[in-house]
């Protein structure tokens, strides 16, 4: 199989420009609720998880993928993709759904000290169900933590590659070695997250880092020691800090 060059990834990222190509204001708005943008930015990117919804076979088996991409090339001819999440959400406090469940278990437990009456031996909240719900919690994943995690691994291994597969066929050309491409050249990984919403207000680096800040930057760095993202100790930053990103990175 051929190899896949610069000028043919841009070739084929530069056919989804017409339709998926959108402002940062747009790609980071909320899926749903208010529908309010974490940035306001007409800095403009591939709108990767509308790209990936083109073809009916991904569309109708849809991977877990990073809302955005984009790329630039040095003076080496060097390319390096940027792997992009928009997050609007509450990462601490008293509405992070880890803060919840321990606050339902010492709900709980302290009811499991109480019996349902003065005459009774029976608890308000049995030995076994506050053991089953302990073993709930213990294993408890939150669902942005676990999208955090997935993305980049269904974005770089199923959903880039299935698309460019796609993207062949429809174009009846001839499909080049995609995968080897994508593991030399330098990709970047950054998430935008609207950290301690609705308190905007507040700086980051007033509050500690929250459990689900280490759980990904863990996995994260799994990617990087193993090969399959570059070295970056900035991979998730607060909203207010995009501009910065795309002046740092001279992708304006």
């Amino acid at each position: 199989m051929d190899q896949l060059t610069n000028e043919d990834f841009i070739e084929f990222l530069d056919s989804f420009k017409d339709d998926y190509f959108c402002s940062v204001t747009e790609i980071s708005k909320a899926k749903s609720g208010s529908r309010r943008p974490l940035i306001w930015n007409k800095h403009k990117m591939f709108s990767f998880d509308d790209m990936c919804k083109k073809y009916e076979l991904i569309r109708n088996h849809l991977p877990k993928t990073m809302d955005a991409i984009e790329f630039k090339i040095d003076g080496n001819n060097e390319l390096t993709l940027y792997l992009i999440e928009f997050k609007n959400f509450n990462m601490v406090g008293s509405n992070s759904t880890y803060s919840q469940i321990e606050a339902m278990y010492k709900s709980l437990k302290k009811k499991n000290k109480k019996t349902i009456d003065d005459y009774s031996d029976e608890k308000i909240i049995s030995d076994k169900f506050l053991s089953n719900f302990e073993l709930i919690k213990d294993h408890f994943v939150d669902s942005i933590e676990f999208d955090l995690k997935m993305k980049p691994v269904e974005t770089i291994f199923v959903a880039l590659p299935w698309l460019y597969e796609l993207y062949c066929e429809d174009k009846g050309i001839e499909m080049k070695d995609f995968r080897k491409y994508l593991d030399n050249i330098n990709i970047r990984l950054i998430v935008f997250i609207n950290r301690y919403a609705p308190h905007e207000n507040i700086s980051a680096d007033r509050l500690s880092a929250h459990r689900i800040d280490n759980s990904v930057k863990e996995v994260y760095n799994r990617l990087y020691l193993s090969g399959i993202i570059g070295e970056d100790n900035e991979r998730i930053l607060s909203g207010d800090r995009f501009e910065y990103f795309i002046q740092k990175e001279n992708l304006q």
